[in-house]
């Protein structure tokens, strides 16, 4: 499993903000969105629907 760090640094973000966003104490901007969803190949709409 790759690590928050280096996750962050793909994605153009901090770990703190990672962090937040994994423990759900935080918000993400749509840029965020944006940044998380072209590092992992899937649209935005993929980290907005429901999961099981």
């Amino acid at each position: 499993m790759e690590s928050q760090m280096v996750f962050a640094a793909n994605c153009g973000l901090s770990v703190e903000e990672i962090s937040l966003l994994e423990r759900e104490k935080a918000d993400p901007k749509l840029s965020t969105l944006q940044m998380i969803a072209s590092y992992i190949g899937e649209p935005v709409t993929y980290l907005l629907s429901e999961k099981e």
